[in-house]
């Protein structure tokens, strides 16, 4: 009988309440067991053995001869084991479905609770070869795990016939139990991985390792979680025995232990090693750990103490389940194993600003960047194999040219962007293994008489490893074609690796069971040292130089590494050959390291990558073929310097600033060793930044940054044509750091798509309790919030840019979206569309990609434009004053005692307010001796005059200086989601500026009649500028610029209206009442005398402020009441605040007012 309608049978069955004894012979089933079920419930027969009876006809007719019945567990019997070849064994307790009622009328269901069943269920998961235990009525369904045992709960609810049918789907009955466990939610699984893996490296820490050996104790630490993490996978895939560690372990210590435990781990990693070297792995296990062990008595008591724990291989682990054996594998995917390891190295590379992406990110780029790269050629070859009489010619060359499709990522990490790469790849090439397989079908004694297309389609297959047979060789033969990687860091290296052979059994586990590995399948997962290179790839001499030196004195080197790339590809079961490319590697790169010498870890691409750069006779590709089909990434985002702080491994509120300088200065007079690595320290920030810049050219101002180099390094390692998809700070579209960068991404390439997220967090669905493999059954929920960046501030922003490196002569435009939270709106196709006339408009100097959240945001902003002149259009320019962190010996505490001059900080001011909050410190008054040489430098730098005489004028006091003045603030940072972004007021007098602040410089010097001027710019205009800055309307426009930082440019930028005298004189008033009310009074007494305006004291702030609104936005701006209530209802940011609800106000004041 059909297997599907068995289970059909038994779901019919299982939906009936009670049963009638009277009408049972009345009831029809396919099955016939059912039949008999009920006849012998109805003839007094014990409800249990009448559903063992059952059941057991059930599992012969659907699983077949892996059923084994009354297993005998100590003193127990285990009701069915269901035993296959691959996975490991499920113990199936069964209890009755049916029963007779007390008056033997009908049959009814017997009250089934798995919580009466827990001395029972406990006792079998104790036995050390048991994984799961099913209980059920042949209806209801409980499946428990080992971690039953410490919280007595099953981990899935479901029913026995969805089990079954997950049987049919999947072929294995292991593997279908195995996936309800999978699909169980593990919300904090990543931090439980993370805390186990940094507790098993530093019990390794305590372990020493021989000298003089070639790996660091960290990276040996590394290769030992990677070895058996990986081995564990194995297991949790079916492809190796159930407990393989544990019982090897305990067979070869039982054995050896007399001898001592040195001889025991001597022989445990001897056999461990051979056996998944040969079965399995050419790099992860041919070297034997124990060789690189100290052998000293105290030492291997030390590795075992470790080793046990690690594993989780001492008691008190064995009882509770604690150790690397009792994770789940299957659940510890790329990005819980990858997240983990990245954010240990993180903790220990600080300084370079390492993020792990999430997966529904990096799951977009890597599908992205393959489709583009794959699918036209690939279309183009199934439309050929579909025909009757296909071109062969044409799909051998549309073959070679899908083979040489090559996916860089040179900041690798633990590989997570190329395990989603090889992922989507592998869906590519598992169609056309569907579209062909129909040739099996195809029976002939004579393949000679088959039809030529037939003979094509079957040398095809072969050829290129489609079908079964050829699986293993054409999963090798994907990685080893199209999946490439570089990283500076070993152990990140080591670990994609690892991360990459998981995947690669992942993709099949059935094909990679050492049971089904026979002799001719050995070494079966492909050696990476051709693909995955250690070394900064930001080092590298130019690519010209580097191919000219290797063409004319390596070219017949260059020849043979190609000979023997393609002989492993052809086998990559024979990873004995590669050692002679890393021999003439090594060669090579000898000769061109003296062109480089003061870099550290260069990772010479023409080189490593060969294949890249030139062709199989040695000689260079031609300069639009050189380099990769594409690269992904997510390069580091931090400034390549120096910082104390973190050298000193203090973290950032562990020591105020004022203090720690102190300390840290008495420790470089006190510590020579510390002085010492100080000065390597600066050093090699100074040697390598001066190498960056003088390779890099479209690097602007600013703190360098890795992100940065990365973008203009990776335009440089793709062919052209080839796709570039980086996730980067936001910053990149708008900071003025980057615009060399835009131009070169816009204007010399092509932008395609960019997407840009706020890491505010977003809700999801959290599943629990209840897991089903078919989605009939829905699980509760509830819902809670996901920060993409977890350890980034939430302010900041990233985007996703996908490019590529093609010439554009024609205008163009690409789709945009910005303000995202959750990756699923990447796929909700609400793009803008942006050309590149667009944004020369908006930011003509520095190409400046406004992000606006819809068209209508793009067509207000056109209209606050206009044709309008900027800022820097007119005589206003800006300054910064004092730089807190390299001024701090003119710093005091701001304690009463002590006197001095105000510092005006970003935080200590507020719009139309400038004592909003009160600053930590005062500033010496010697320090307006430094502010007057400042301005003498000025002035001489300009007007070449003489110093002396300038110093002289100020100490007659014939000149200001800018203190003695009022002066225009704005604070630099605002961000597009701060609840406002420009925020402007007045400095009093006698007032020193912070950097956290910018400044608009109070006076103007000219010559005349060969004397120097001081022209004092205009208070009004002050007033005038600040009321414009503070504006919903100029905030508004600027918030679509914005990132994290507000620099000038973007100020320099705003549209700027000439106003009525009528109009700029109320401006000026209603900006002035408002700054006079909202601050300290004395302080702005001589400034309302000098612009003879009268304080109205009746009239509400906040309606002063929204009469301003209204006569800007309507007067200047020529905005309708629409536009108004539009881009008034998009400030939405700043929560409960005391200031949000005051914005609130206003806007429904003006709104009012209107």
């Amino acid at each position: 009988m059909n297997k599907q309608n068995i289970i059909q049978s038994l779901q019919k069955l299982c939906s009936l309440e009670s049963i009638p004894v009277d009408s049972i012979g009345e009831l029809l089933f396919d099955f016939k067991p059912i039949q008999e079920y009920l006849e012998n419930l109805k003839y007094r027969s014990k409800p249990e053995n009448a559903a063992n009876e059952f059941l057991r006809e059930i599992f012969g007719n659907i699983l077949g001869s892996q059923v084994f019945t009354e297993i005998g567990f100590g003193r127990d019997f285990i009701d069915y084991v269901i035993r296959e070849n691959s996975g490991n064994p499920v113990l199936i307790e069964l209890k009755p479905l049916f029963r007779r009622n007390p008056k033997n009328t009908a049959l009814v269901k017997a009250p089934f609770k798995f919580e009466s069943h827990q001395e029972q269920i406990q006792k079998y998961l104790r036995h050390k070869n048991v994984e799961y235990v099913i209980l059920t009525n042949l209806h209801q369904a409980c499946i428990f795990s080992r971690e039953a045992i410490i919280e007595f709960a099953p981990f899935a609810q479901t029913t026995l016939a969805e089990i079954l049918e997950g049987y049919l789907l999947y072929d294995n009955f292991w593997d279908t139990v195995r996936r309800y466990e999978d699909q169980q939610p593990k919300p904090d699984l990543d931090t439980q991985f993370f805390e186990s893996l940094k507790r098993w490296i530093e019990k390794l820490s305590s372990v020493d390792f021989k000298p003089n050996i070639p790996f660091s104790k960290e990276e040996l630490t590394v290769l030992f979680l990677n070895k058996f993490i990986f081995i564990k996978t194995l297991e949790d895939y079916g492809s190796i025995p159930y407990r393989f560690i544990q019982d090897k372990y305990k067979s070869i210590a039982n054995e050896w232990e007399p001898k001592g435990f040195g001889i025991v781990f001597g022989n445990f990693f001897s056999q461990i090693e051979n056996f998944f070297q040969v079965y399995y792995d050419t790099e992860l296990f041919k070297s034997n750990f124990w060789d690189f062990i100290d052998p000293q008595k105290h030492n291997i008591e030390t590795f075992k103490t470790a080793f046990e724990l690690i594993l989780g291989l001492d008691k008190w682990s064995v009882a509770f389940g604690k150790g690397l054996v009792h994770y789940n594998y299957r659940q510890i995917n790329e990005d819980v194993f990858g997240k983990a390891y990245e954010t240990w190295i993180a903790e220990n590379r600080k300084d370079e600003g390492i993020y792990y992406t999430p997966a529904s990110i990096t799951e977009y780029m890597a599908q992205k960047i393959v489709n583009v790269l794959f699918d036209n050629d690939l279309e183009a070859l199934k439309n050929e194999l579909k025909k009757g009489d296909p071109d062969q010619h044409h799909i051998e060359v549309l073959m070679t040219r899908i083979q040489n499709i090559r996916i860089i990522d040179p900041t690798s990490g633990s590989g997570s962007f190329l395990i989603k790469v090889l992922k989507a790849i592998y869906e590519k090439y598992q169609t056309v293994e569907h579209l062909t397989k129909w040739v099996y079908n195809v029976r002939h004694e004579d393949s000679f008489e088959l039809p030529e297309n037939v003979r094509f389609i079957q040398n095809f297959r072969e050829k290129y490893s489609f079908g079964t047979g050829f699986e293993l060789q054409q999963i090798s033969s994907i990685i080893l074609n199209h999946i490439f990687a570089a990283d500076k860091d070993e152990r990140a290296l080591d670990t994609a690796k690892t991360n990459l052979w998981k995947e690669a059994v992942k993709l099949n586990p059935r094909i990679y069971n050492y049971r089904k590995l026979n002799s001719d399948k050995i070494h079966i997962l492909p050696n990476l040292e051709l693909n995955f290179i250690c070394g900064d790839s930001l080092c590298d001499i130019d690519s010209d130089k580097q191919i000219e030196i290797i063409s004319s004195q390596f070219k017949q080197d260059i020849v043979r590494l190609y000979q023997i790339r393609n002989e492993y590809l052809k086998n990559p079961y024979q990873p004995e050959i590669i050692e002679e490319v890393l021999e003439i590697r090594k060669k090579i790169r000898t000769r061109l390291k003296q062109e480089i010498l003061l870099i550290d870890k260069p990772l010479f691409f023409c080189l490593e990558y060969f294949y890249c750069f030139f062709d199989e006779t040695g000689e260079p590709l031609s300069a639009s073929e050189r380099g990769f089909s594409g690269v992904i990434s997510n390069p580091p985002w931090e400034a390549i310097k120096p910082v104390k702080k973190e050298f000193a491994k203090q973290s950032k509120y562990e020591m105020d600033i004022l203090h720690f300088k102190k300390w840290f200065d008495d420790k470089l007079k006190e510590d020579e060793v510390f002085c010492q690595r100080w000065q390597d320290y600066t050093k090699f920030y100074e040697d390598y930044t001066a190498f960056l810049y003088g390779k890099y050219e479209r690097q602007s101002s600013g703190d360098p940054n890795y992100y940065k180099f990365f973008m203009e390094r990776d335009f440089q390692i793709i062919r052209q044509n080839g796709l570039f998809c980086l996730l980067v700070p936001s910053g990149f579209q708008t900071d003025e750091g980057s615009n060399r960068l835009r131009e070169l991404l816009i204007e010399n390439y092509r932008l395609i798509e960019l997407s840009s997220f706020e890491n505010r967090g977003y809700f999801v669905e959290a599943e629990r309790d209840k897991v089903t493999l078919f989605p009939d059954i829905i699980p509760q929920s509830e819902k809670h919030k996901v920060k993409l960046f977890p350890d980034v501030d939430n302010r900041f922003k990233f985007s996703v840019v996908f490019a590529q490196k093609t010439n554009q002569e024609d205008a163009y435009s690409f789709k945009a979206k910005f303000y995202l939270h959750d990756p699923k709106e990447l796929n909700d196709g609400k793009f803008i569309e942006y050309d590149i006339e667009k944004i020369k408009k908006f930011s003509p100097t520095n190409l400046c990609i406004m992000e606006f959240k819809q068209q209508k945001d793009y067509e207000l902003c056109s209209k606050i434009l206009q044709n309008r002149k900027l800022l820097l259009d007119t005589e206003i320019y800006f300054r910064r004053e004092f730089e807190v962190s390299s001024n701090t010996k003119y710093l005091l505490s701001n304690a009463p005692k002590n006197k001095g001059l105000k510092l005006v900080e970003g935080k200590t001011m507020h719009q139309f307010c400038s004592n909003y909050g009160i600053s930590k410190y005062i500033v010496k008054n010697e320090y307006s001796k430094v502010m007057i040489l400042k301005e003498i430098n000025k002035i001489y730098k300009e007007f070449k005059i003489d110093k002396d005489r300038l110093q002289d004028a100020f100490s007659r006091k014939e000149y200001l200086t800018e203190k003695d003045c009022y002066r225009l603030v704005y604070r630099r940072v605002g961000s597009s989601t701060n609840e406002r972004t420009l925020i402007a007021t007045v400095a009093k007098k006698d007032s020193v500026l912070a950097d956290s602040l910018n400044y608009i410089p109070p006076f103007r010097y000219n010559m005349e009649n060969g004397n120097l001027e001081q022209k004092i710019v205009s208070y009004a205009e002050i007033i005038y500028f600040m009321s414009l800055f503070n504006s919903c309307v100029l905030n508004y426009y600027i918030r679509n610029k914005v990132s994290a930082n507000l620099s000038i440019f973007f100020v320099n930028e705003l549209p700027i209206v000439e106003a009525s005298d009528d109009d700029k004189q109320r401006i000026v008033e209603l900006g002035f009442n408002l700054l006079y009310r909202k601050s300290n009074r004395d302080d702005f007494e001589d400034l309302k005398n000098e612009l003879n305006i009268e304080i109205d004291e009746s009239r509400d702030l906040a309606e002063m402020r929204a009469e301003l609104e209204i006569i800007i936005a309507k007067n200047l701006y020529q905005l309708n009441k629409s536009d108004w209530e539009y881009l008034t209802s998009t400030f939405t940011f700043g929560g409960a605040s005391e200031s949000k609800a005051e914005l609130d106000k206003i806007i429904a004041l003006s709104r009012e007012m209107w």
